[in-house]
């Protein structure tokens, strides 16, 4: 899809996806290992996997992204890795709760088998979601 960005004039879910996927695709923002700049780089705390992300996880990687883009434009590289919590009790709640099932009832294998379908759906997600940061 070849869109004009500069003579749309109104936001739509379109252009989003055209720039989301136009993003992915460029290698703007990778991190260059073998760099001359001077390297800034942003330690993310990992939040967990509860897709779609909340206000919160917003907000915190609104900041850091602000950060970021300062920094390109000062000239650093900058590594600003996203990591996701997959481990701990939100991910166990989060299977009970969607599920509906009780690792007490159904068993610890087979409750682990839940907990996997849930970060495979989330992660992809929340992943997502946060890949929108850069635009």
């Amino acid at each position: 899809m070849n869109l004009d960005i500069k003579k749309i004039k109104n936001w739509n879910l379109e252009i989003e996806k055209y720039l989301t996927t136009k993003w992915k695709n460029s290698n703007e923002n990778k991190f260059n290992e073998k760099t001359n700049k001077l390297i800034y780089s942003i330690d993310t705390p990992p939040p967990y996997i509860n897709a779609p992300i909340h206000m919160g996880h917003a907000i915190t990687y609104c900041y850091m992204d602000f950060f970021a883009r300062y920094k390109r434009m000062k000239n650093f590289e900058v590594l600003f890795p996203l990591g996701l919590d997959r481990n701990g009790l939100p991910i166990e709640m989060g299977a009970e709760k969607k599920f509906k099932v009780s690792p007490f009832k159904i068993g610890k294998e087979k409750f682990i088998e839940y907990c996997e379908k849930l970060l495979s759906e989330s992660s992809e997600e929340s992943i997502d979601s946060f890949d929108r940061r850069y635009l």
